[in-house]
């Protein structure tokens, strides 16, 4: 089977400062993006559709003129295509595997061809790019899951004027549509634990004291344990720091949580000492949070 690149309302008039509707620099930014997507797709065969909004000046009886102010309306440069997307359609325009479709409605499959001319080509998955995140890609989504289609949404090459808009459509196409959200080379983004190396950074507190850490970064729960490492015998190692008071007591059983990592190689750590803090009965007024960060005040002085 094969796919298809559905290239979403990326026009003058969406896009561009001066654009009737535009989403102006969210939409911008996507730029480079949604060209590589689409040259990448092309070039490795998938098919590509220009899906495009097709309005008539006045139309009163369309549903968004009431929504909208006058967009992408036909015979004006604003049904343009936007950056280098419009010189790969320039160059490509031609090739019998590109078509550009005008719309009528948000969908790219509402009053148009182009679920036929897919079943046409035994398509069954559709790569989504565009504007808005939140409409007409949404709804395009929508139309394609309830056809039956495998969705793909270039996560780098969608965007919207509202950014939690953004973030709630591409929860909806993983969530509750089954797409898979994709990086600039058309791979899919990797979840938690599936990927082979993480690089983070990480702060403690001026103590040294590693409960904190080791509860986010090694706990099978933590927060910040993105490769999904877990061992019980360290789980119970960090529960019982968090019930210890004693320091040389915590200092042994930090010890033997952190061989359980070492021996079993899953981490490996670069320790940089970013600041060093000094200071002797000579300074007064010197504040500190109960975490051991201390901090210069207003009335902070240096005896002589």
């Amino acid at each position: 089977m094969a796919k298809a690149l559905i290239s979403i309302d990326y026009t003058e008039d969406f896009v561009a400062d001066h654009g009737k509707l535009t989403a102006g620099a969210p939409a911008q930014a996507i730029s480079e993006a949604i060209n590589q997507v689409t040259r990448l797709a092309f070039d490795r065969g998938d098919y590509v559709f220009f899906t495009i909004d097709a309005h008539e000046e006045g139309d009163d009886f369309h549903p968004e003129s009431k929504l909208f102010p006058p967009h992408n309306i036909i015979g004006t440069s604003g049904r343009n295509l936007y950056g280098p997307l419009a010189d790969f359609y320039a160059e490509n325009k031609d090739d019998s595997r590109v078509f550009w479709m005008d719309k009528r409605h948000y969908s790219a499959f509402s009053g148009t061809d182009l679920d036929i001319r897919l079943r046409e080509r035994r398509v069954d998955t559709v790569i989504l790019t565009g504007v808005l995140t939140d409409i007409c890609v949404l709804h395009t989504a929508i139309d394609a899951y309830n056809l039956g289609y495998q969705i793909e949404v270039v996560k780098p090459a969608v965007a919207s004027i509202w950014p939690e808009n953004h973030q709630f459509a591409l929860g909806h196409f993983k969530n509750t549509l089954g797409a898979k959200l994709l990086d600039e080379n058309l791979d899919e983004i990797k979840k938690n634990g599936e990927f082979d190396l993480l690089f983070q950074n990480w702060q403690t507190v001026s103590t040294g004291d590693s409960q904190w850490f080791l509860d986010n970064a090694f706990k099978t729960d933590g927060s910040g344990n993105y490769g999904k490492y877990s061992n019980k015998q360290l789980d119970d190692l960090i529960n019982k720091l968090a019930t210890t008071f004693d320091v040389k007591e915590r200092q042994k059983i930090t010890k033997e949580a952190s061989q359980i990592i070492i021996d079993e190689g899953y981490g490996t750590y670069i320790v940089s000492q970013a600041n060093v803090n000094v200071s002797n009965n000579k300074v007064e007024n010197m504040g500190n949070f109960p975490i051991d960060y201390y901090f210069l005040k207003a009335d902070t002085k240096i005896n002589k």
